[in-house]
């Protein structure tokens, strides 16, 4: 019998864990993913984990038989991983409950209005998770600058959203949109995504709910900025305009 050999993954080395890791995915429901991912979203996972974490696999007559590899925690696609980031996000709060009450119910409208409109997994993923950190800055505002001023929290808050998602194992390319996003959360025009249009929207049913805004300001939302049907439902169901 051939010897088992242990060493260090090579990226020509994915399309023979792949095979090991789609029987697991397709029957049974260890991995957290509902689809056998392509053998190039593979080969990029196990580039991303080199880069930071080690990864070996075992080889015995010249075919893997098995393979190990280290990395940060975050959630599958079954896996509620929001819910740690929202159990980070109050932490990092530190007990004010107008910023947490805020920032959960954008995340609950943000989240209801995403999979109303069908969005993508990972689209999904992103703008949940910018719906919770998209107020990060207003301790820092209220602080620095003695308000919350929209464009203050766009200029604070991008860095500290990257920060903070960085930290809870978030991949580099859902980073960049999410701080982009934070970036411009309170910015109405040159809009360019789904995930940023829920986002918007979702905002201001908050601070419509939270405010007291005026019938004719939510009909003028409705009319110049509202595009989701969802979003659309809700604003008629909750203020019957």
């Amino acid at each position: 019998m051939d010897d088992i050999v242990i060493r260090s993954v090579t990226l020509h080395d994915a399309a023979g864990i792949l095979n090991i890791y789609a029987y697991y995915v397709e029957n049974t429901a260890v991995t957290f993913e509902y689809e056998v991912p392509t053998l190039e979203v593979f080969q990029a996972r196990i580039a991303r984990t080199l880069e930071k974490y080690p990864y070996f696999v075992a080889v015995r007559g010249g075919g893997i038989i098995g393979y190990a590899y280290a990395g940060a925690f975050i959630g599958r696609a079954a896996y509620d991983w929001s819910a740690e980031l929202l159990e980070r996000m109050i932490a990092y709060s530190k007990g004010n409950l107008h910023d947490i009450k805020h920032f959960v119910r954008v995340w609950s409208y943000a989240k209801m209005i995403g999979e109303l409109e069908g969005l993508e997994q990972r689209r999904q993923y992103i703008l949940e998770a910018a719906a919770i950190t998209h107020d990060i800055a207003c301790p820092l505002c209220r602080e620095k600058y003695g308000n919350t001023n929209g464009k203050y929290q766009e200029l604070e808050g991008a860095p500290l959203a990257a920060a903070f998602l960085r930290e809870c194992g978030v991949d580099e390319e859902c980073v960049a949109r999410v701080q982009y996003l934070v970036g411009r959360h309170h910015t109405l025009s040159g809009i360019d995504g789904p995930d940023y249009q829920i986002l918007i929207e979702a905002d201001f049913i908050a601070n419509a709910l939270e405010c007291g805004y005026t019938t004719r300001s939510i009909e003028n939302f409705l009319e110049k900025i509202c595009r989701t049907n969802a979003s659309r439902r809700l604003l008629h169901s909750i203020f019957c305009v």
